[in-house]
Protein backbone atom coordinates (compact mmCIF):
# COMPACT_ATOMS: atom_id res chain seq x y z
CA UNK A 1 0.00 0.00 0.00
CA UNK A 2 2.82 1.94 0.75
CA UNK A 3 4.75 1.76 -2.62
CA UNK A 4 1.45 2.38 -4.09
CA UNK A 5 0.83 5.63 -2.21
CA UNK A 6 4.09 7.25 -3.09
CA UNK A 7 4.18 7.57 -6.42
CA UNK A 8 1.26 9.65 -6.22
CA UNK A 9 2.58 12.09 -3.42
CA UNK A 10 5.37 12.17 -5.44
CA UNK A 11 3.46 13.39 -8.42
CA UNK A 12 1.30 16.00 -6.37
CA UNK A 13 4.93 17.38 -4.56
CA UNK A 14 5.82 17.98 -8.47
CA UNK A 15 2.79 19.42 -9.76
CA UNK A 16 3.40 21.86 -6.73
CA UNK A 17 6.66 22.65 -7.61
CA UNK A 18 5.86 23.39 -11.14
CA UNK A 19 2.65 25.21 -10.13
CA UNK A 20 5.29 27.50 -8.02
CA UNK A 21 7.81 28.30 -10.97
CA UNK A 22 5.18 28.85 -13.16
CA UNK A 23 3.97 31.22 -10.34
CA UNK A 24 6.92 33.05 -10.18
CA UNK A 25 7.36 32.87 -13.62
CA UNK A 26 4.09 34.79 -13.89
CA UNK A 27 5.09 37.38 -10.87
CA UNK A 28 8.36 38.21 -12.58
CA UNK A 29 7.02 39.31 -15.83
CA UNK A 30 4.14 41.17 -14.60
CA UNK A 31 6.86 43.15 -12.67
CA UNK A 32 8.76 43.37 -15.93
CA UNK A 33 5.43 45.02 -17.26
CA UNK A 34 4.86 47.14 -14.18
CA UNK A 35 8.31 48.40 -14.72
CA UNK A 36 7.59 48.82 -18.48
CA UNK A 37 5.03 51.25 -17.75
CA UNK A 38 5.84 54.99 -17.82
Amino acid sequence: MALKVAPIHHRLKDLAMKKQLAARRADSIRNLDYVKQP
